[in-house]
């Protein structure tokens, strides 16, 4: 997904050096029906039609209403889930502001923005993911994300610095050291969704999923609604993203507050003596 960021930005930087309102729009309408396609395709023969649940499986099934029951009687589960909120709401919550950023504060025209920032902050990210997935036996998921968090809070404080500098090189050197957190800390927090099942993926998958989708849709929508309240107070571009990057900053750090009391074996103690509580009420 990063790498595939990285390449179509550069084409879209390219494309759209000689800017138009026309050519914007035909940028997102081709793009939105390749992403179409490319959706639509992934998807097919995923699921046979009128497939029969193998009775193994109908057996040890649970419904939602039990799965609800289940979610919000367990502590662990909520504590992680709140765990993966904020920490996919830090990851995410900058995605839609680095361009604008660049254009309203640095003034830099929509292709140089867009052969900026993702390339520069979106490759360093993809390389320590890279470099982050392949230590993470050595060093643990949560060492990981702890300092990929370290790394975001100081880059999101270093992105502030240069908002003030209006120093080019400054940004491209905060850039960096974001995408080197962001790199570390997204691979780390979803190699713990992956491991957090207690053999129900499908209920914890599903949650951590949900989490990190409302996640997503807040930060973005927050994050917008952020720069134009406080512009709309302050009349200035640089105060409302100072707020959004110091909101990212205040998140890395109670992920990483939160991060210690994160436990996989009491979650799984707790996972089983609740699905052993549904069993009991169940043939009851």
């Amino acid at each position: 997904m990063v790498l595939t960021t990285i390449i179509s930005t550069r084409i879209v930087g390219s494309f759209l050096d000689v800017f138009t309102p026309e050519r914007l729009m035909k940028v997102a309408e081709i793009g939105g029906l390749i992403a179409l396609g490319i959706g639509l395709f992934a998807v097919l023969g995923i699921e046979k039609r009128n497939a029969e649940v193998k009775e193994g499986k109908s057996k040890h099934a649970i419904s939602f209403t039990q799965s609800i029951m289940l979610l919000s009687s367990s502590p662990k589960t909520l504590l992680f889930a709140s765990y993966i909120f904020i920490s996919i709401f830090a990851l995410f919550a900058n995605e839609i502001v680095m361009d604008p950023f660049g254009a309203h504060v640095f003034g830099m025209p929509v292709g140089t923005t867009t052969k900026l920032f993702r390339p520069t902050m979106g490759g360093t990210q993809l390389i320590f993911m890279l470099i982050t997935g392949f230590l993470l036996n050595r060093i643990g998921q949560k060492r990981g994300a702890f300092i990929g968090n370290m790394f975001c809070i100081i880059g999101f404080g270093l992105l502030i610095v240069a908002a003030f500098l209006r120093d080019v090189q400054f940004l491209r050197f905060a850039l960096v050291v974001t995408g080197i957190g962001l790199g570390a800390s997204s691979v780390s927090n979803i190699s713990m969704m992956m491991s957090m099942t207690a053999g129900r993926s499908g209920v914890y998958i599903g949650l951590w999923g949900t989490a990190q989708s409302l996640a997503i849709f807040i930060g973005h929508l927050g994050a917008g609604i952020i720069i134009d309240t406080v512009y709309h107070l302050s009349g200035e571009y640089v105060w409302a993203y100072v707020a959004i990057f110091a909101i990212e900053i205040i998140a890395f750090t109670i992920a990483s507050l939160v991060l210690p009391h994160i436990s996989k074996e009491a979650f799984e103690a707790e996972s089983e003596a609740k699905m052993a509580e549904l069993a009991l009420a169940r043939k009851l």
